[in-house]
């Protein structure tokens, strides 16, 4: 094993236990590397387990987060679908409306350094997705077994930094 296998294993093992500390469980899989640098910049709690939201602001309320790299098509959106359009839009609006979103990008090559994190409303969100989300509705296939019973959208980049706010930035 040559120093800089050695030096990744020793803070690896290090962010783990720093992770563990916080009572984060499994802080290595999917997202949480990610999320776990948005909470620490923005001050939030990162939420413990990866049900429910991301994180909890200083006042306690939930946050979701999003990373893109940027030059992507900007920030996925799965949403649970429904057994009718009204069941539909209840799935979204439980799913955005109850939150702040933060969208963090990313460089271009997919390192899990970020640029900068930019902040949505849950009303924004909703707002742009409920078209996008309800168009899918009828071809989802309702009612029938799916391998992602899910609705997809996405928030565009460009959306993001007209509608949002930059909240934090490397530089």
């Amino acid at each position: 094993m040559n120093q800089n296998q050695k030096d990744f294993l020793r803070y690896f093992h290090l962010m783990i236990e720093a992770a563990q500390r916080d009572g984060v469980q499994d802080p290595i899989s999917g997202g949480r590397v990610i999320e776990y640098q948005m909470a620490c910049y923005l001050g939030h709690t990162i939420s413990k387990y990866q049900a429910g939201p991301d994180a909890f602001d200083q006042s306690g309320n939930p946050c979701e987060y999003k990373s893109v790299k940027i030059g992507s098509g900007g920030a996925q959106y799965n949403i649970l679908c429904g057994s009718t359009r009204e069941g539909q839009i209840d799935e979204l609006a439980k799913s955005v409306l109850d939150k702040d979103h933060y969208i963090a990008f990313q460089d271009f090559d997919g390192t899990p350094v970020l640029i900068e994190i930019w902040k949505l409303d849950g009303q924004t969100v909703f707002n742009q997705l409920i078209p996008k989300i309800m168009a899918q509705y009828g071809r989802r296939g309702v009612g029938k077994v799916l391998k992602d019973p899910r609705a997809r959208s996405k928030l565009p980049n460009g959306f993001v930094r007209e509608r949002g706010k930059r909240v934090w930035s490397r530089e």
